[in-house]
C-alpha cells in the first residue's frame, strides 16, 4: 500500500495540473540536454526510487517464492485449471482499474473532480499488480501449447529468457541511444507508433542475438557476472 501512495501521489501532479482540459501531451516534462544534467536528476531522485522500487519489488518476490515453492510456472500443465482463473480475473481488474486513468490520459475524460482524480490515481497502481500477476499466468498457460509444438521461435524466446538480464541491459542502452536528448534525441520525432515500432525491432534485435548466443554456447555476460559474485 505505501508503494501504492507513493506512486499515485507520482501520477496526481502532472494529471492535476491538466484536469480541466487535460492533454497527456499538454503535460510532458522536457528532460535535461545534456548527459551531466541527466545525470544530476537522476541522482536527486534515486533515494526516493529506491524506496519506491523496494516497496514494489518485496511483495512481488514473496509472492513468487510462494508460486515457486507450488511450481505453479515450473508445471503449468499441473495446474492449468487455477493458471486460467488467475489469469481471467486478474486481467479483468487490471484493467478495470487502469481504466480511469486512461480515459484522462486520453482526454476522454477531461473534467474530473478531485476525489476522482485521487480514485483514478491510485486504482492504476493498485490494479497494476494484479495485471503483473496475470501477464505470468497468461504466459506459463502459452508455455503449455509452446512445449506442444516446439518450433526455432520457441526455442529463440527461451534462449532470450536465459539471457534476459543482458538483453535488458543491451535495450536500455539501445533506447538511450536512440531517445536521450544528448544522443540522437529521437523522443520528440518519432511519436507513439514510431517509438512503438522501435521497441519491437530492438526486441526482435535482441532475440536474434539472444540465438546467436545460443549456437555458438555463450552465457549472457550478465549472467556470468552475476554467477560468479554469488557464487564465489
Amino acid at each position: 500500500m505505501p508503494a501504492t501512495l507513493l506512486t499515485g501521489a507520482a501520477m496526481w501532479l502532472p494529471m492535476s495540473q491538466g484536469r480541466h482540459t487535460y492533454d497527456a501531451s499538454s503535460v510532458a516534462v522536457e528532460p535535461g540536454g545534456s548527459y551531466a544534467a541527466g545525470l544530476v536528476e537522476r541522482v536527486s531522485v534515486w533515494p526516493l526510487a529506491l524506496i519506491i522500487e523496494l516497496l514494489l519489488v518485496i511483495p512481488g518476490v514473496v509472492l513468487g517464492m510462494w508460486a515457486a515453492r507450488r511450481r505453479f510456472l515450473d508445471e503449468p500443465e499441473r495446474h492449468r485449471p487455477f493458471l486460467v482463473r488467475v489469469a481471467v480475473l486478474t486481467t479483468v481488474v487490471s484493467i478495470a482499474g487502469s481504466l480511469p486513468a486512461a480515459l484522462m490520459h486520453a482526454g476522454v475524460w477531461t473534467d474530473p473532480s478531485g476525489a476522482a482524480l485521487w480514485a483514478a490515481v491510485l486504482a492504476q497502481p493498485l490494479t497494476g499488480y494484479a495485471g503483473g500477476i496475470g501477464m505470468a499466468a497468461i504466459v506459463a498457460l502459452i508455455a503449455i501449447r509452446a512445449a506442444k509444438r516446439r518450433g526455432r521461435f520457441t526455442t529463440m524466446v527461451e534462449s532470450l529468457g536465459q539471457r534476459s538480464m543482458s538483453m535488458y541491459l543491451f535495450q536500455s542502452v539501445a533506447f538511450v541511444l536512440l531517445f536521450a536528448p544528448y544522443a540522437l534525441g529521437l523522443q520528440d520525432d518519432l511519436g507513439r507508433t514510431g517509438a512503438t515500432l522501435v521497441g519491437a525491432a530492438t526486441w526482435a534485435l535482441s532475440l536474434l542475438l539472444a540465438d546467436v548466443m545460443r549456437r555458438a554456447g555463450h552465457r549472457g555476460p550478465a549472467e556470468l557476472l552475476l554467477r560468479r559474485l554469488a557464487y564465489r
